[in-house]
């Protein structure tokens, strides 16, 4: 970033110390310093600002922040740091306005509170812009469409409403998708297991036959299919674990690009925590259950049939 310290205009040797994120106060700083005005733009070494990671990027550099950090200077500076709050306390004095939009109450807890800052520096302006909510948009468009003839407020909600839904429709979609999968898996156990068992019923008669009881023989093959259901859902579910761990490894780097940042924005980051892998064993314990009701079930209807 290239300063217009030396650019004549309006504000010429007013020096503006701009800590902002993203697009609106940062672009306030550029304005200003398209009039003339040094603007030193500071960051934090986290990589915090969302503007780094927008695409378009051309040569490795994103283009948005380009435009709204152009003719500034930039450095670097850990603020919330003993040693990079003394620092940034020492340069204050030498800057007339400070330019930040954090998150309300954020400076305060970085021991930067408006009192710390005049204290520092009496003649500071600081400048802070809060989120839209604060603002009555639609009031100031009423205000803006009166006032100046052929004018309108675009504050992109409608644009991000539209993304916000395509966004909604694409997961109920994939929910979807996951209840049929769920469905089908477990019609497919039921009939599954009622094959195994049609194989047993000459067993359960020849049972029947010589006397057991109804309710032994059913329990019997219940215990049976029930460890056999274990055995396989819990064989699964070892084998899906496994296969999440090691796709987790597989695209952790690709995680950090820009186009997947844009992603997560939308639909959420994929990631299997503990909670998926308890989903993964409760599928297992469903399965083994389903395997052994429905054994129980078929005996019952054999012996019926038998009487």
């Amino acid at each position: 970033m290239k300063s217009n310290a030396t650019s004549p205009g309006s504000l010429s040797g007013i020096r503006i110390l701009d800590m902002a994120t993203v697009l609106a106060a940062p672009l306030g700083a550029t304005l200003c310093a398209d009039h003339g005005a040094e603007v030193v733009k500071l960051e934090l070494p986290d990589g915090s600002d969302a503007l780094r990671a927008l695409q378009p990027v051309k040569d490795g550099v994103p283009l948005w922040w380009k435009i709204a950090n152009r003719g500034k200077r930039g450095i670097t500076l850990d603020v919330r740091q003993p040693r990079g709050r003394e620092v940034f306390l020492e340069m204050l004095p030498s800057f007339d306005v400070l330019v930040e939009n954090f998150r309300t109450g954020t400076m305060d807890r970085w021991g930067l509170d408006i009192e710390t800052l005049h204290r520092v520096n009496p003649r500071l302006i600081v400048v802070r812009l809060s989120g839209a909510n604060a603002v009555d948009l639609a009031a100031l468009s009423t205000r803006l469409k009166s006032q100046v003839k052929g004018a309108s407020l675009d504050d992109h909600r409608s644009w991000t409403a539209r993304l916000q839904t395509m966004a909604n429709a694409t997961v109920v979609v994939g929910i979807g998708v996951l209840v049929l999968v769920f469905v089908a898996t477990i019609l497919s156990v039921v009939f599954a297991t009622r094959g195994a068992m049609a194989g047993n019923r000459d067993v359960v008669s020849v049972l029947h036959f010589v006397g057991a009881e109804d309710g032994y023989i059913a329990r019997e093959f219940q215990r049976h299919f029930l460890l056999l259901g274990l055995k396989g859902g819990l064989a699964g579910a070892i084998a899906a674990a496994l296969v999440f761990v090691l796709l987790g490894f597989l695209i952790a780097p690709s995680m950090t690009t820009p186009e997947t940042d844009q992603v997560s924005a939308l639909f959420g980051r994929f990631a299997v925590g503990p909670i998926g892998y308890l989903g993964v064993v409760g599928i297992a314990l469903l399965i083994a259950v389903m395997t052994a009701i429905t054994s129980r079930l078929t005996v019952y209807r054999y012996l019926a049939d038998a009487e």
